[in-house]
């Protein structure tokens, strides 16, 4: 399991990548430009399957998410919990969510 601060980093990470992609900013050295291409198909699909999934939800849904994804946010979120990094016995949690 990575550390915390690895964590937090690769939320962060994803929280830039969901502003970057609702800006329309298609940077190829931030990551493969193929996951900008990636996520519109996504999106696309999850329309033709859920018709409460339009294309303008979604982008507002990860603009939230971007703007919620930073270090700062996380780090403070995660700084409610001081004894989150304390060893403990580890268990597997399944989530069953609705399809519909």
């Amino acid at each position: 399991m990575i550390d915390l601060n690895q964590r937090i980093e690769v939320f962060a990470q994803l929280g830039s990548f969901f502003k970057q992609f609702i800006l329309g900013i298609n940077n190829e050295h931030y990551l493969d430009a193929s996951y900008f291409t990636k996520l519109e198909e996504a999106i696309a699909r999850s329309r033709a399957r859920n018709g409460w999934f339009t294309k303008e939800n979604v982008h507002k849904a990860l603009a939230a998410w971007g703007d919620e994804l930073t270090e700062k946010n996380l780090k403070e979120w995660v700084g409610r919990y001081p004894n989150y990094n304390e060893p403990k016995h580890l268990r597997q949690v399944a989530v069953i969510m609705a399809g519909n």
